[in-house]
């Protein structure tokens, strides 16, 4: 079922269906009650025949939006129209960060005399201290708008036409603006520990993030006493032809993630392991407790061959 409807985000779609049902039930219990009693009186047969009209309703209504969204990213004039109105959106979100740093500059500017030394100074040290207060409200207002946007985002296989796509591909364009504005100055610190929890991701105690090359948070999951290496890449998607994949990825506990090391989807790394400085580690691998990956140091091809043959033979 969920293959058949994966380009439509049927999980999405449920999400809004029960809450469109909880609102009902509550307004018009007795309907409610009347409903079920038809339901129960059906056969099995009938359930399983009204199951399959609303998944193939469901389908099609995913054919369709496939066919819309091709048409509103190939038509020069809706696309130049869509990017405009993503960009305002993403000019409302960043407004939205800017708030109380505003608030607090014409605070202190109503408070101080320009024509003073002091006053002056004064006011560059607001103008500083706003910055860092645009840093860390911006975690926050980028979180919780990342957040909404990757509501019922799960492993699979999306093609660029899709729904899914579409939110991603929005949910990223934020992604990258803090990623190249706020996330520099927040690696390490207990505000970006606060991004990637309000994002989704599954955090244990006690753990170091040196990176900001943490992609699609909200299906990563990492143990207690970790450690994520500088610059390290941990992404959660991939592309595959004109088809984004996405997965989940597992750390686990006392495991080290060296700087600079890349980890693709569907990766699961076991207890006390340890994953060297630029080290690759192909998607969907799992990785048993207490191992150690290193990456291929700068050698002869010949040599790699040889030793590539020698590990094969078991020497």
């Amino acid at each position: 079922m969920y293959k058949k409807a994966e380009d439509i985000n049927l999980s999405f779609l449920l999400f809004l269906q029960r809450k469109a049902a909880l609102s009902f039930a509550q307004k018009s219990p007795e309907l409610c009650v009347r409903f079920s009693h038809c339901i129960r009186k059906l056969t099995r047969v009938e359930r399983q025949k009204i199951k399959d009209f609303l998944l193939s309703s469901l389908a099609t209504g995913g054919i369709y939006m496939q066919k819309l969204i091709k048409f509103l990213t190939t038509n020069p004039l809706t696309f130049g129209i869509i990017s405009l109105l993503t960009y305002a959106f993403y000019g409302a979100v960043i407004g939205t960060s800017l708030i109380p740093s505003f608030l607090f500059i014409r605070f202190i500017y109503n408070l101080i005399d320009l024509e003073q030394v002091q006053g002056v100074i004064l006011l560059a040290i607001s103008v500083g201290v706003s910055i860092y207060m645009y840093f860390i409200t911006s975690l926050v207002v980028f979180g919780i708008i990342e957040r909404i946007l990757t509501i019922g985002f799960k492993p699979g296989k999306y093609k660029t036409t899709s729904p899914v796509f579409a939110r991603w591909l929005v949910y990223s364009g934020l992604h990258i603006i803090l990623l190249n504005t706020t996330l520099p100055f927040m690696t390490g610190t207990i505000w970006g520990k606060m991004f990637y929890k309000i994002l989704g991701c599954k955090l244990g105690k006690n753990v170091f993030i040196n990176s900001r090359g943490l992609h699609d948070s909200y299906l990563l999951e990492i143990g207690d006493n970790v450690v994520i290496g500088g610059d390290s890449n941990i992404t959660c998607h991939i592309f595959e032809g004109d088809n984004l994949i996405l997965g989940k990825i597992k750390i686990g506990n006392n495991t080290l993630i060296g700087a600079e090391s890349y980890i693709m989807p569907g990766v699961e790394i076991g207890n006390r392991c340890n994953i060297g400085i630029k080290a690759y580690v192909r998607k969907n691998r799992k990785i048993d407790d207490e191992s150690m990956i290193m990456a291929v140091p700068g050698m002869d091809a010949k040599d790699i061959v040889k030793l590539q043959r020698s590990v094969e033979k078991g020497e």
